[in-house]
């Protein structure tokens, strides 16, 4: 999917497909989406289900 390559390295290419099945795909994809009544918009994100723990660093090992 990288125009007959195994590999891209340049780097905002690298996670990209490109040519014709690349395209096969992401329209197969986005016809599915759309028939699946998937949005393309994202919800707001909030941070109100959250709160904050306090000041004190929390430990990576169980002290017992």
């Amino acid at each position: 999917l990288r125009e007959g390559k195994l590999n891209e390295s340049k780097f905002f290419e690298r996670k990209r497909g490109k040519g014709i099945y690349a395209d096969q795909i992401r329209q197969l994809f986005d016809t599915a989406c759309r028939k699946a009544g998937i949005d393309t918009q994202y919800p707001e994100l909030s941070v109100s289900a959250f709160r904050r723990r306090g000041n004190a660093q929390l430990s990576l090992f169980d002290e017992e």
